[in-house]
């Protein structure tokens, strides 16, 4: 149980020395999206990207690696599945600019990621 605990204090934990502006980077990609969201489905469906415009600015205020993990995923996934979509509704152009615009948030962030000098899970 220490060990769990040591565990979710250094994911959870505030990173001074992270970079705050990787974080800012999906907040704009995401803004791009909620005018048609919201035009398509109404409020409902632009509360997925508010949501990430939120979540992108509290972190940037207070890096942390959960949300750091989170945001990475949800773009890299984002961008491989327009990237490698079998269908033909998109022509290969636009194809991959929908991708570059999940798989350049997930580059950023992952370069900018919140490791401490020491490791990953560097605790003090």
């Amino acid at each position: 149980m220490a060990q769990f605990k040591k565990l979710a204090e250094a994911v959870f934990k505030k990173r001074p020395d992270a970079s705050r502006w990787p974080y800012l980077v999906p907040a704009l990609i995401s803004s791009l999206f909620v005018g048609h969201a919201y035009e398509d489905g109404g409020l409902s469906s632009a509360f997925l990207y508010i949501g990430i415009i939120a979540i992108s600015v509290i972190t940037a205020l207070r890096p942390n690696v959960f949300v750091w993990f989170i945001l990475l995923i949800l773009f890299l996934t984002y961008g491989l599945i327009v990237l490698f979509s079998t269908s033909d509704i998109l022509p290969l152009k636009e194809r991959i600019i929908f991708a570059s615009l999940g798989l350049v948030p997930s580059i950023v962030l992952y370069v900018c990621r919140p490791y401490k000098k020491d490791g990953f899970f560097y605790t003090k």
